[in-house]
């Protein structure tokens, strides 16, 4: 089984709307990079997860209180510790996962290599964004999203779509 974890990027709703309170973890994150990494998820069509420094593994449906500053990059801002983000993944069932894959930058990768460290089973965790800057993960999603729906659509005896027309 695979599963994909995306990073909770620090753009977050509240930074444009302070007073909206509470939101579901997957509408938290408003950065290109964040909206399209939940769109590559949903169309792989398995399990995913956002990974936040503050609450560490969340469900797409589950809420967020309202903004926060917690980042795996800076330690003063106190990230949720490795031991509760342990728990937190077998309790998901990310521990009898054959592969997660980390769509985020090289300190989620770290982080999750990490939470991973003590899985026997060889879980493998790839971060095929790792070495790219913001705006080549971005096109990549893009290309990605792209060429697993027209795969799909083809799949399904439809035209798939043209890019670039």
């Amino acid at each position: 089984m695979i599963a994909i974890v995306i990073g909770g990027g620090s753009s977050k709703i509240w930074d444009n709307n302070p007073d909206i309170g509470p939101v579901l973890a997957r509408n938290a994150y408003i950065s290109t990079l964040s909206r399209l990494s939940i769109q590559y998820a949903e169309t792989v069509g398995v399990p995913w997860y956002i990974l936040s420094a503050e609450y560490g593994f969340m469900r797409p449906d589950w809420p967020i209180p309202g903004p926060y500053e917690t980042s795996f990059k800076d330690p003063s801002s106190m990230p949720i510790p490795i031991g509760l983000m342990r728990e937190q993944a077998r309790e998901l069932g990310l521990y009898g996962m054959e592969r997660i894959v980390c769509l985020a930058g090289p300190e989620y990768h770290l982080v999750l290599s990490i939470v991973f460290s003590d899985c026997v089973d060889g879980m493998r965790i790839d971060s095929p964004m790792k070495r790219l800057r913001i705006g080549e993960r971005n096109q990549w999603l893009k290309q990605e999203i792209t060429r697993m729906r027209n795969e799909q659509a083809v799949a399904l005896g439809a035209r798939p779509e043209i890019s670039g027309l």
